[in-house]
């Protein structure tokens, strides 16, 4: 889905809420948290690769992934139940529709990549996915508007002259803070674009402004 290049601040929450996140009660928790997001997006992008989705689509499923827990507990909502869910919207979302069974196959490969999965239990989680769908498109209050930083570095590579290795590695920086951090549920999409793209002429031993001047 294509959007204009603009700035969501809604899904921005402050750094207090992080301390206390609906899965994990206490500040010491909160690393374990992120380890189980990280773990859920590796899952999410696994999957997305195995059915030839495009990585916007893998990173809006991050995205969503990412706003649902920080409503909802971990508990009543576990992260292998619900990748399909944040990947099966997202191929929606995006255009790029795969049908549930396709998807929810492609999970089971992570869980069990010899077995095969009876039917009838292919049946009942779909059944449970339309469920837990439900539950994460009210969690997310059906604003599903995603401007990804990579739309900032796309149009900052031509504000600023930046060279093509500078914006693909920022690129790259941009989909790792997806499945690393918490960075877009704390920053605006503009904000981690230019913290990409200044790492990535870090890395590469060059300033930004350097570029900017030509």
């Amino acid at each position: 889905m294509e959007n204009s290049v603009v700035d969501f601040p809604t899904w921005i929450f402050p750094l207090d809420t992080f301390k206390a996140l609906p899965s994990f009660g206490s500040k010491e928790d909160n690393k374990t948290e992120l380890i189980y997001r990280q773990s859920c997006a590796h899952m999410i992008n696994y999957a997305g690769c195995r059915l030839k989705l495009t990585q916007l689509v893998s990173n809006t499923a991050i995205v969503f992934m990412h706003r649902f827990y920080m409503f909802q507990q971990m508990e009543l909502f576990s992260p292998k139940d619900m990748a399909p869910v944040f990947l099966f919207l997202a191929t929606k979302i995006e255009e790029q529709l795969r049908y549930p069974k396709q998807i929810l196959l492609a999970f089971n490969i992570i869980k069990a990549p010899i077995e095969t999965v009876p039917v009838k239990e292919i049946e009942e989680n779909e059944k449970k996915l339309f469920i837990n769908e439900k539950v994460l498109v009210q969690t997310l209050g059906f604003e599903f508007m995603i401007n990804h930083p990579h739309i900032f570095i796309v149009k900052a590579m031509d504000v600023l002259k930046l060279q093509k290795e500078i914006c693909q590695t920022a690129y790259f920086f941009a989909s790792c803070s997806l499945h690393l951090t918490y960075f877009c549920v704390q920053l605006k999409s503009s904000y981690i674009a230019a913290i990409c793209i200044k790492l990535a002429c870090m890395w590469s031993k060059r300033d930004v402004l350097c570029f900017g001047s030509k």
